[in-house]
């Protein structure tokens, strides 16, 4: 294995949902795992950049100071990174479904308009001129 990706898994469309990259760190009973997402950091190489850099830093924390401690922290950390995405997607589809609701609701009021337009327009067709 190539001691650059030590830590590093690759993903692809091929085999999953995403392309990116994931860190999994397991130490003292405790894994840390994280994703990068090409799509959100530009690129393979950017994710992959990104991934061995979170990977770096857990490292030389973890050469200082207690694995348990530090994957800890990196976990509490990313959960509520985790929490605080997941929050802001579902605010964003309430939103999206609102917006539909109400462009549902206006072509509706549309087409009702249309008939009642068409209704009136045969209407006025049909009359007999007064004599």
């Amino acid at each position: 294995m190539n001691e650059d990706n030590r830590n590093l898994t690759r993903y692809t469309t091929e085999t999953t949902t995403f392309s990116g990259w994931r860190v999994s760190i397991c130490r003292k009973g405790i894994t840390l795992t994280v994703y990068f997402a090409d799509s959100v950091y530009g690129g393979a190489e950017e994710s992959r950049a990104a991934a061995a850099a979170l990977r770096d830093e857990i490292f030389a924390r973890i050469a200082e100071e207690p694995a348990d401690r530090v994957l800890r922290e990196y976990k509490r950390k990313y959960k509520r990174a985790l929490e605080a995405a997941r929050e802001r997607r579902r605010k964003h589809a309430k939103e999206l479904a609102r917006v539909r609701a109400r462009q549902r609701r206006a072509e509706a009021r549309a087409v009702r308009e249309a008939q009642r337009a068409a209704g009136e327009a045969e209407e006025d067709g049909d009359e007999e001129p007064a004599a």
